[in-house]
C-alpha cells in the first residue's frame, strides 16, 4: 500500500512539475535569502550570538507561520525584513495551498472523466462496455485473491462503479483507436480483454466490427498481450483468428448449451456455475506442472496433486492444444501447463 502511495505521488509530480519546481525554487530563494540578510543584519546586534542555523530557522518559521519569530529583530532594518517575510509568506502558503487544491482537483476530474493517461505493466486492459462487463470485473477481482492491475477502456461519461469497494483505473475513448488504446498503457499490459461494446449508444448487434478493429489496433501495439474476445455472432470468428486472437468467447453460446445439458442431466448447470464463480468454493486453475512430474504418465500427477495439493487435474495444456480427461498412460512433459479444481490456487513447490 505505502509503494503504491509514493508511485502515485511520484505520477502526480511528473505530470505537474512545472508549477512544482517554480514553488519550490521560489521558496527555497526566499529563505536563503532572508537568512543571509537576517545574519548579516542582526547577528552584529546581538553581539556575534546569532547563528547561521538560528537566522535559517527564524526566516523559515516567519515564512511559514507568518507570524513573528523568537529571536526579536532589534535593528529598524531587521524589523523590516522580518514584516516583508511576514506578508511575504502569507502569498506564498497561500499560492501553495491553492496550487495543491487546484492540482488535486483538475487529477481527480480527469480520473473520473477518464482523461488522463495511466501507466501500468503487466496490467489486464478490459475494452469496451455491456450487460455484463460488471460480473466480470468482479470475477477478475474475486479470483485474483488480492488487487490486481485493471483498466477499462470505454466511451462513458464518468467511471462506472465508482463506489464499489473494488478499485480499476478508467480510460475514456474508442476502443477502435490506438491514441485511447495507448493512454492504457496497451503497450505493457498482459492481458486484453474485448467486449462486444454498447458503451456510447452503440447497438449491441453490430459491435462484432468494432471487436474485431479493436483486436487489430492492440494486436499491433502489442502482439505478445494475451487477447480474449467476445464476440456476438459465430461468423465473424475467423475474421479474429486471421488477427492472431488468442481465445474467442461467443456471446450466448455457453449459456445455451448449458440449458440442453441442465435439461438432460440435471444439476450439471450449478456444478459448472460454481467451478466459474469465484469466492464459492472450489475453483479451476491453470498451474505449472511440477517438475519432478516431467516425463511421468497422467496417473502419477493425479495422485501426486491429490496428495500433496488436494487438487483435481483434469486436463493438460501443451502449446495451442487441450487435452481434456488424458489417458492414465499420457506422458507429460515438463513445459505443459495442467488445469486443475481446487479450494485454492495450488502453490506448486518445485
Amino acid at each position: 500500500m505505502v509503494l503504491e502511495w509514493l508511485k502515485a505521488i511520484r505520477r502526480l509530480f511528473w505530470r505537474h512539475k512545472r508549477i512544482i519546481v517554480r514553488l519550490t525554487v521560489i521558496g527555497v530563494v526566499a529563505m536563503l535569502v532572508g537568512t543571509v540578510l537576517f545574519y548579516v543584519i542582526e547577528n552584529p546586534a546581538h553581539g556575534e550570538d546569532v547563528s547561521w542555523w538560528e537566522s535559517f530557522w527564524s526566516v523559515f518559521f516567519t515564512i511559514i507561520s507568518a507570524d513573528f519569530v523568537d529571536i526579536t529583530p532589534t535593528t529598524a532594518l531587521g524589523r523590516v525584513l522580518i514584516t516583508l517575510l511576514v506578508l511575504f509568506g502569507i502569498g506564498f502558503v497561500g499560492l501553495v495551498t491553492a496550487s495543491i487544491a487546484s492540482i488535486l482537483v483538475v487529477d481527480e476530474l480527469r480520473v473520473g472523466k477518464g482523461m488522463k493517461r495511466v501507466k501500468l505493466k503487466d496490467h489486464v486492459v478490459i475494452c469496451g462496455w455491456n450487460y455484463n462487463a460488471e460480473a466480470i470485473l468482479r470475477e477478475i477481482f474475486a479470483a485474483s485473491k488480492g488487487m490486481p492491475h485493471v483498466i477499462l477502456v470505454a466511451d462513458l461519461e464518468e467511471t462506472p462503479l465508482a463506489d464499489e469497494d473494488f478499485f480499476f483505473h478508467y480510460v475514456r475513448g474508442d476502443i477502435t483507436e490506438e491514441t485511447t488504446l495507448k493512454r492504457a498503457s496497451i503497450e505493457d499490459a498482459r492481458t486484453a480483454i474485448v467486449l462486444a461494446d454498447t458503451s456510447g449508444g452503440r447497438p449491441y448487434d453490430e459491435a462484432d466490427s468494432r471487436t474485431i478493429l479493436a483486436v487489430l489496433s492492440i494486436e499491433t501495439l502489442n502482439p505478445d498481450v494475451y487477447t480474449c474476445a467476445e464476440l456476438v455472432h459465430a461468423k465473424n470468428a475467423v475474421h479474429l483468428e486471421r488477427v492472431n486472437v488468442d481465445e474467442i468467447i461467443l456471446s450466448g453460446e455457453y449459456g445455451g448449451k448449458m440449458l440442453a445439458h441442465a435439461a438432460m442431466s440435471h444439476g450439471i448447470s450449478k456444478v459448472v456455475s460454481h467451478l466459474l464463480t469465484a469466492d464459492e468454493g472450489h475453483e479451476m486453475y491453470k498451474v505449472a506442472v511440477p517438475k519432478s512430474m516431467a516425463d511421468k504418465p497422467f496417473d502419477d500427477l493425479l495422485a501426486f496433486m491429490r496428495k500433496e495439493y488436494r487438487a483435481l487435474p483434469f486436463a493438460v495444456l501443451r502449446d495451442e492444444e487441450e487435452y481434456i480427461n488424458p489417458p492414465l498412460d499420457f506422458v507429460i512433459k515438463a513445459n505443459d501447463a495442467v488445469v486443475v479444481i481446487a479450494e485454492d490456487m495450488p502453490k506448486i513447490k518445485d
